[in-house]
């Protein structure tokens, strides 16, 4: 995405447009970034890098309407030190 930065630098934001509510986990020597994406389908995109400066878009994590039945309410959902169960 965009122009390679120079050693040394960072450019923000690292992912430019409408990427909000980041939420980024280590897989191995990758970090894999998904955001948001509210009523756009398809949603939560998701981004890989291995510097966290310089991302790739992956993919989405819902690319089939049959994962958008509406039954996934996440309003109740509890939270315990970050942990979200």
């Amino acid at each position: 995405l965009g122009k390679p930065r120079l050693p040394g630098t960072v450019t923000n934001p690292i992912l430019p447009g409408g990427f909000p509510d980041p939420c980024i986990c280590r897989v191995g020597e990758d970090y894999y970034l998904v955001n948001s994406s509210f009523e756009y389908f398809p949603g939560l995109p998701i981004h890989r890098s291995k510097d966290l400066l310089n991302w790739e878009w992956v993919g989405y994590g819902l690319h089939r309407e049959d994962q958008c039945t509406g039954a996934v309410n996440l309003v109740d959902v509890k939270s315990q030190d970050g942990i979200q169960g």
